[in-house]
This record gives structure tokens, C-alpha cells and sequence, in this order.
């Protein structure tokens, strides 16, 4: 597959986090968009050709449980599956990310091959 092709959203407040997971992303062949909040999230949805989105869960203003309502609201991005990757670690935040609709969940700190692993299952096929 050639992930070139991939876009993927990364959704983080933490400036630095947003800089380790496009590094990651972009090393292994990804487009990245970089945003850094909930607005400017729902923003891009709305406005780009996305494929994937990671949301940090914990953010000002809105945070990733809305923007999650947000998309699976919304018929025709529905379809973007989403990872959370948050410092939140307990079982009612997991599973509440999970009920609206995240795909896969993963916790800060995270082993970047998990990561990478994770996305592309994720991914749809464009080749």
C-alpha cells in the first residue's frame, strides 16, 4: 500500500505531542494534518479529505469526546475511523471513547511500533 496516499489528522493541544506523532506518521510515508484543538479539528473534518484521525481526549474548549460526537454525527465523515491516544488510562474513559465511536484506543506513553500497527489496520485501501 502506498501511504503516501493516506491522510491522516492529528489532534492534540500539546504541541509537542502533535510533533512526536507526525514524525512518527510522516516517517512511515503518511500525510499529516496537525491541528492543535478541538475547533480546528472540526474544521479540517469538515473542510479535508481525511482517512484516519488521532484525538487526544483531553483538550480546552472542545475536548475529543465532543469532537467524537462531532464526527459520528456528521453521515459523511461517520465513516473516518478514529484513535484516541490520551494519558487517560482508566476503564470508564477507554469504554466511553469506545461507545461513541472510537476504533482503536491507546495510551500515553505509547510504543511507536503499537502506534504504527494500529493505523494501518486502520487505514482504508487505496491502492
Amino acid at each position: 500500500m502506498d501511504t503516501r496516499k493516506i491522510t491522516v489528522l492529528v489532534v492534540d493541544d500539546d504541541f509537542f505531542n502533535v510533533q512526536v506523532l507526525q514524525a512518527i506518521l510522516e516517517n512511515a510515508g503518511y500525510n499529516i494534518i496537525p491541528v492543535y484543538g478541538g475547533y480546528e479539528a472540526m474544521e479540517k473534518i469538515t473542510s479535508s479529505n481525511i482517512d484516519l484521525i488521532l484525538l487526544d481526549l483531553v483538550m480546552p474548549g472542545i475536548d475529543g469526546y465532543q469532537v467524537l460526537d462531532f464526527i459520528k454525527e456528521n453521515p459523511e465523515k461517520a465513516h473516518i475511523p478514529v484513535i484516541c491516544v490520551s494519558a487517560l488510562s482508566e476503564f470508564e474513559h477507554i469504554t466511553k471513547a469506545m461507545n461513541k465511536g472510537a476504533a482503536d484506543y491507546i495510551t500515553k506513553p505509547f510504543i511507536n511500533s503499537v502506534l504504527l500497527e494500529k493505523v494501518q489496520k486502520l487505514i482504508p485501501d487505496k491502492e
